[in-house]
This record gives C-alpha cells, structure tokens and sequence, in this order.
C-alpha cells in the first residue's frame, strides 16, 4: 500500500495523527472496523506503524491486530510491538514449514511437533511461543471476559488455539536459555570485575584530561582578535593515564606528553588549503558567506604530531570515524573503506551521536573538507561528549542502574537522604509506575552538575524533552528536565554506546579463552551490580582477607558496611600496592571531602579502613605489617564544623521552636511531587521577639546546637 504524501512507513510516528488513523483503518481488515469492547484510534503509533510497516498484507493480519488490541493497556507499547514482532516470525515460520493453512489449524498437535522438530533452541523461538502462549491463555480469554455473551461468541473466532500441553516448557526452554545466557556472559564478567577500580580512574582521568585540553582551547580562543591572522599555534604538555598489563595483572601508568595545536577557523582552513577544494567553496569563503560568514564560523584545532599522541582517540580522528556513515555517497573513495573500520571498531554507523555538537560538530564540514591525515577536530562537542560519556559510565559502574534507567536522571529529580543524593527512577519490570530511589554517587553528581550547567548556558534553562522514542518506557515517562539531553533531543541506547565506546577506547580486554570484548553499558554495569559477597570474594583475591577478618565482633548489617567501604577504598587505590600506603588513605579523604561527601561519612569511612587494617596486623592474622596498621591509625578524620545559626536569638527567655516542612515545587512535571510529599523535608526555627514573629532557614538536617546572641 502507499503511505501519505510518500514519505515511507518509516516514519510513520511523524505523520499527523487523523494520517496515521486513516493509514492503519486502511490496513486494519474491514471485519475488525467495529469490533466490540475496542477503540482502535487508542493504539499508539509505533503499534500501527508496525502493523502497516511488518504485518502488511499477511493473512493472520486479524488475528495479530486482535493480540493488540488485547493485549493493548495490559503490557508497555515496547512490549507491544515485540510481540506482534515475534509471533508475526512465528506464524511466517508455522505457514512456510510446518504446513499451517489457516491459523485454526494449530489445534492439531503435528504441527506443533513440525515446528519443534524443524526450528532450532534460540531465544528468539523461545519469546516466540511465551508471547503466543501469553495471547492464547491471558490477555485474549480477559478480553472475551469483558464482552456481552453475543458479542465474546462472535470475537471468539479469533482467539488462538492453545498449545499442546507442556510444550511452551519442554520446546521454549526459557531456563535453559537463560542459564546458558549467564553462563556465556561470565568469562566477561570475571575478566571485567578485578578491573572496575581501574576502569573508574581511567573514566575520571580521561574525562579531567578533555577538560584540561578544552580549558586550554579556551583560553587562546578568546586571545583571538579580528586582526588574528589564523592559524595560531599552542602547545602545553600533559599526563596521559594508560591501562597496562604486567603477566596477570593491570596497572594505571601516566605518560607525559607534549601537545601541539594550530587553531583555525573554517574560513582560514579553505584559504589555505585552495588546491583541495571547488572554486565554489573558495569563493564562499573569500566573501565570508554562508557557513564561513563571522556569525556562523567556528574555532577547530588541528593536533601537530602523532596519531598515537593525540590522547587515546588518535587514530578515530585520523581515520576519520568521528561522522555518521550512510549509503549512497559515490565522491570519496575511502568512504566506504573507514565505514568498514568504523564497523570493525564497534561503531556501526559511524562513531557519532544523533544530536550535532555531541562528540561529532554540528556542521557537516568536518565529513565533507577534512582529508586523510588533517587530524581536526572540535574541541567543545568532543568534551561535551566524554563528559556525557563519563557521567553514564560512571553512574553504571556505581549504582549498576541499566540505559532506560540512568537516561531518566533529570534536573529537578535530586531527593536528599541520610545515605547521598538520589533519583527516583522508572526501574526496569515495573508493572506500573512505582519507581524507587536510585543512588548517585559524589562523582557523578558532580558531572550531572556539569552537564546541567552546559545545557542552562547554552537554552538559559534544562530544557523540558520527551522521553527518547527508542526507550522501552516511553510510553510511562512524561517530558521532563531530562540531563542527558542535547539541542533538545533525548540521548538513546545508541549514543550511549557510541559515547561509552569512544571513552574506553582504546582498552582491549580479552577473556581467559582469548575472546574480545566489547564495551557496553551492560557489561560496565557489572561494577555497580556486585553482590557484598562478589565484592568480599574480589578483596579476598586481592589482599588476602577482607571484611570478615572482624566477623565475631561486629553484625552482620555491619560487616556488609565495612565490605561496601572497604571496596570503594581500594576502587580508589586500584591495586594492593597502593591500598596497603597510609598516604593513599590521607589522599582518599582529600577526594571524599573534594566530591562533598558528608564528615561523618568520610569519618566513618576512615575507621573503616583503619579497623581492618589493624585486625590484618594482628599476631593471630599476620597479613599486614603492623607498622604499616600504626601508620594508619596517625591518619586524622575528617573535623566536624559546627557554624552558629545566624539570627537565632541566645537569651534563654526567648523560646525558640523548630520544624519541619516538605516542599512542592508546583512544576507539573516533578516526580518527586507527584510521588510523594515533595523536597525536603527542610528545617526552620520560629521564635518572637519585640512582639514580632520570627523565622530562620536551618537546612536539610537539624543539628541541635548552643543558641547564640543575635544582637
């Protein structure tokens, strides 16, 4: 069939709605038009645009639309379109081997057994026939249950014949396939989880070097003045983090490295650079017009040395993968050469987000002049990339919270605790809206700030977006402050995995049995989903002991505290080595008290260490030289500061009284609103004075302290 004004089933979801209604009525079998207890126009595009794009002419088209339509309100409009999806594949298979005519022939047990004997174990045939069987007994039969007796005996020809008894658990195999799933899963995960600690610094250094580079970038662009004649040369010299392997085990080693840029704009580049270009383009910009005109043109460097020096993405700017690959482009002969190298990397289309100006420029001059070898790049999409690519990495290797989950972080979602700041999240096999808090750890915070204060300076505000399309839980998510958002496009499952790929590049991990692997947002979670008993086991390979070496004198909420910060301060060291170094302890709290990690927490944290360290000094242990634990226990905490309350009156016949209230926001889009009693709760003092009534802000928490004289 035609699609309105031509323009493909593909983009369906942009179709006005009354063009997407008569779309789908023309698709829908006429039968159907009125069928009872059933508002076709309800469905969500991506489900009609399924059904006209996949089903098409199908002859089960009536019994997958009346599957929606069932199932439709019961399941999320992700959940929706898989199943048409799956069970679409499974009829196509049951009608092209299996011998079935008419779908009323799958009462007959044989071809059961056709499709059993003729189809291979695979998770795909396996959600196959839980969908079909899901149809079948659930959300068909409730959906009959609902109709007048006339109308269930009319609709009841197109329910699905129920399988033979036993056969979605004996065929679909869903354990087994689960079972061997983990199984596949866990070379990787055993390779990856002695290297979390590491793989954390890596993220941080690399993103505190970006930063450094657009920061120094800065710097000489604004020396620049209309009489600059371009380019102008800078050069600073850096450390660079690299992860290297000695016999079985990694380490973090910083290589010093001088840096040389020129910096251009694209006007200066085409002017000296004529030989490569049209007379078009040379004259465009000889008359500064177009993109060369003074408002539109921009600053690039050019990096003055080798690939291998040019931080860890050398090689992706000279081969020139930093762009979105598509078919149909005949002028450059290398191009389908780099997409093949692009691919080979793990960046199927290209490593390149779909929002210009993150990670890739937001003008297409850099994929249409750049030549081999030019090694330009933009600083600021680059940066804005490895920042926004530090921030997930980061909030998967601490709370292990999944793409659908972290993608949810918004501006106005922060709830103070006792334990940090934390989010309230649409987690994943929610079966209807109840969310839970998510925490998110000082470092990521203070990225996610970062990132909020870029998208305030470049909209003037966190600009309120929509739920990426892709997300499996559009569908539940309203439009928000979301953070991971630019030019006001939600970042998906795509771009985070260009954005995590293009940060850990360059560190190739392998398996014991020599498999590569590749990064993604769900193997670096790993990090954030240890069990206590994963993280005593990985202290255990490490020192030695771990935790359990106080098991007799503390409980056992307590020993899995003292695993939890114990863990994170060798995160923090990486390696044996530097953990069993006092320094290393003073230089934890120096980081802790940088990312504004409460005093009695780092305190906290600090006896932590000390404790087990002394306990792994002891005669009876003998792990630790108990030099080394006395040289622990000189380390200071962390003071308590204790600030007078300003304004609170001191005289003891002045009463004073304190309270507390929880805040709403009044935004319509608050989920912390919506979901409870709002921010907060916030503490304030009340007293009179002079016949007048007073009242002073304290803050989050209320900490009693000695009233002083005001006046």
């Amino acid at each position: 069939m035609s699609d309105p004004g031509g323009r493909g089933a593909y983009n369906f979801g942009q179709w006005e709605r009354a063009e997407q209604l008569r779309a789908f009525y023309a698709w829908l079998p006429s039968v159907l038009n009125d069928a009872p207890g059933i508002d076709w126009a309800q469905l969500p595009p991506e489900v009609m645009g399924c059904c006209i794009r996949t089903i098409g002419t199908s002859p089960d088209a009536a019994y997958l639309a009346m599957a929606a339509a069932s199932a439709y309100g019961r399941v999320s409009t992700n959940s929706l379109v898989q199943m048409l999806l799956h069970l679409h594949s499974l009829f196509t298979t049951l009608r092209k081997d299996c011998g079935m005519e008419r779908v009323c022939d799958l009462r007959s047990e044989k071809i059961w057994k056709e499709f059993a004997a003729k189809t291979g174990t695979t998770m795909s045939r396996s959600r196959q026939l839980s969908w079909y069987s899901s149809v079948s007994t659930k959300h068909y039969p409730q959906y009959l249950h609902t109709l007048a007796a006339g109308d269930a005996s009319l609709m009841q020809q197109y329910q699905l014949p129920a399988m033979p008894d036993g056969f979605l658990r004996r065929v679909g195999n869903a354990d087994k396939l689960n079972t061997s799933s983990l199984l596949r899963r866990q070379p990787a995960r055993n390779t990856l989880v002695p290297l979390f600690p590491l793989l954390r610094q890596l993220v941080l250094l690399r993103k505190e070097l970006a930063g450094r580079m657009f920061h120094t970038f800065q710097q000489v662009e604004q020396g620049i003045s209309p009489d600059t004649v371009l380019p102008v040369a800078f050069h600073y010299t850096d450390s660079f983090p690299e992860l290297q392997q000695q016999e079985q085990t990694w380490e973090m080693r910083l290589r010093e490295v001088p840096l040389h840029f020129f910096l251009w704009n694209k006007r200066a580049w085409i002017l000296a650079h004529q030989d490569r270009y049209s007379g078009r383009v040379i004259r465009e910009a000889e008359q500064a017009s177009g993109i060369y005109s003074p408002e539109r043109d921009s600053a690039f460097v050019q990096f003055n040395g080798a690939p291998q020096d040019l931080f860890w993405f050398g090689d992706l700017i000279k081969n020139r993968l930093l762009q979105y690959f598509q078919r149909g482009l005949r002028d450059d002969l290398t191009y389908e050469e780099r997409w093949t190298n692009a691919r080979d990397q793990g960046f199927p289309r290209g490593c390149t987000t779909q929002q210009p100006g993150l990670l890739r420029s937001d003008s297409r001059w850099f994929a249409e002049h750049t030549r081999d070898g030019d090694l330009l790049f933009e600083p600021e999409a680059v940066c804005r990339g490895i920042l926004y690519a530090a921030a997930l990495s980061t909030l998967a290797m601490t709370n292990g919270g999944s793409v659908s989950e972290l993608l949810q972080v918004a501006a106005d979602g922060w709830i103070n605790t006792s334990e940090g700041r934390k989010q309230l999240l649409l987690p994943d096999g929610a079966k209807g809206d109840d969310r839970r808090l998510f925490t998110i750890s000082p470092e990521a915070v203070q990225m996610l700030e970062e990132i909020e204060r870029g998208l305030v300076e470049t909209f003037g505000e966190v600009p309120i977006t929509a739920p990426a399309r892709q997300s499996p839980k559009s569908d539940r998510l309203r439009p928000a402050r979301y953070l991971f958002q630019w030019q006001k496009r939600m970042v998906d499952g795509h771009d985070t995995q260009v954005l995590v790929r293009f940060l850990l590049h360059g560190v190739n991990l392998v398996t014991e049995s020599g498999t590569p692997i590749p990064f993604s947002m769900n193997q670096i979670r790993y990090g954030g989903n240890l069990s206590t008993e994963e993280r005593g086991q990985e202290l255990l390979r490490v020192f030695g002991f771990n935790h359990t070496i106080l098991q007799g004198s503390l409980s056992f909420s307590s020993l899995r505290l003292y695993c939890r910060d114990f863990y994170a301060y060798w995160q923090f060291a990486g390696s044996r080595e530097v953990a069993l170094q006092p320094e290393t302890l003073a230089h934890w709290i120096s980081h802790l008290r940088k990312v504004h990690y409460k005093t009695s927490t780092i305190n906290r944290m600090v006896v932590v260490v000390q404790n087990i360290m002394g306990a792994a000094a002891s005669p009876e242990q003998g792990y630790v030289d108990p030099s080394i634990a006395d040289a622990f226990q000189t380390i200071k905490k962390t003071p308590e500061r204790h600030h007078p309350l300003p304004g609170i009156p001191g005289e003891a016949s002045t009463p004073v009284s304190y309270r507390k209230y929880f805040k709403k926001c009044g935004r319509p889009w608050c989920t912390v609103c919506q979901l409870g009693e709002g921010h907060g709760p916030y503490w304030y003092a009340y007293w009179r004075e002079n016949g007048r009534s007073y009242r002073t802000y304290i803050g989050r928490k209320l900490q009693l302290i000695a009233p002083t004289n005001r006046r």
